[in-house]
């Protein structure tokens, strides 16, 4: 331990002035040297701060054997976010992480779970050319057998394309920066196909909230708020659908009486939880003899008008055969609404 305390680029920060929970007083009458030592020291407490978390959880754990009850009570942090700190700290040796100075540890987090010489290759690479969090992420998955697509630019119309294509795309345009990603309707994993350039948190939802591990989309009170970048968010749209039948079975249903209000529910908890947004998918279509218009609930719940929208688009319709004379439009698409947190301008985002 010693060893590596030496090899490391330590030196000693001293602050001219006084800090406490919300506040850094100066010393009135600075030079600019020690104005500049103040700076250094927030940069490090800021580059820090993570690393030190782990490292004390895992001195605890190392000395004491404590459980993550005492660290509780000192870090305003969830458990999972306390575990994931102590976990990178203990993949990393002091001496690895000082290599690459220009890494951050979210660098870090995204190569923990490769094995020693591909995490030390890929955070080097990243040093040397300089790649953000996201690139770095989208070069180890392209490194994988399944290499990325090369996607098209996205079309409010998207006819015929896949599910996950028209997903992976409307992150990279309208969310360039996400890195988190939390589906809360993941079921089967219709939206991803590993095209995306996220980390992505799947639910198995139950809008009834059965007991078995599943969860129920319209109240997720474990989720912290902004706890994920974006959500996703794709309800259940058919209602009273029969035991058994083909669309109950492949997306789920909820009772006639319950869904414009269970809709709403999960499209609030999508905005709660997303930090830069949301994308919530539904499906305008007639139901029991009348327009059910899913988007304007949407639009509603979220209280706000959509950042943009995408459709998607098939040439034909499910057409049931025992329908017969034909009093309404045939449905063949969905809807994708778009809701962003920074405000309605259509503008760059962190610099690209």
């Amino acid at each position: 331990m010693a060893r590596a305390l030496r090899q490391r680029d330590d030196y000693q920060l001293v602050l001219p002035g006084t800090v406490s929970r919300t506040s850094m007083e100066l010393r009135p009458g600075l030079s600019k040297d020690e104005w500049l030592e103040a700076g250094r020291f927030c940069a490090m407490v800021e580059r820090a701060n993570r690393w030190w978390i782990g490292d004390f959880l895992n001195y605890g754990e190392h000395a004491y054997g404590q459980t993550y009850a005492e660290a509780l009570t000192l870090f305003e942090l969830d458990y999972f976010t306390l575990a994931q700190l102590k976990w990178v700290a203990s993949v990393f040796e002091f001496y690895d992480r000082s290599q690459n100075p220009k890494i951050s540890w979210t660098h870090h987090l995204a190569v923990a779970a490769l094995e020693p010489e591909a995490r030390s290759y890929w955070l080097s690479e990243a040093d040397t050319y300089g790649w953000s969090v996201r690139e770095l992420k989208a070069r180890v998955k392209g490194d994988k057998s399944k290499p990325l697509p090369t996607h098209k630019p996205l079309l409010r119309f998207c006819q015929d394309l896949p599910t996950p294509i028209i997903v992976a795309q409307i992150l990279r345009v309208f969310f360039p920066t996400a890195e988190t990603a939390l589906d809360m309707t993941g079921g089967d994993g219709g939206f991803w196909d590993g095209s995306e350039l996220l980390d992505v948190t799947r639910l198995i939802v139950d809008p009834a909230g059965a007991p078995d591990g599943t969860e129920d989309f319209r109240s997720l009170r474990h989720v912290p708020d902004d706890a994920h970048d974006v959500t996703l968010f794709d309800p259940p749209h058919l209602a009273d659908s029969s035991a058994g039948s083909i669309m109950g079975d492949k997306f789920g249903t909820i009772p006639d009486d319950e869904m414009e209000d269970a809709i709403q529910a999960g499209c609030r908890e999508a905005w709660r939880i997303g930090r830069l947004g949301t994308v919530i998918k539904v499906t305008d279509h007639v139901h029991g003899q009348r327009y059910v218009i899913e988007s304007d609930w949407v639009r509603e719940a979220i209280g706000q008008p959509p950042f943009d929208e995408v459709y998607q688009v098939r040439t034909g319709a499910v057409i049931d055969p025992k329908w017969q004379e034909q009093l309404s439009a045939y449905n063949n698409g969905s809807t994708y609404l778009i809701f962003r947190k920074d405000g309605p301008l259509h503008k760059k985002v962190g610099g690209r």
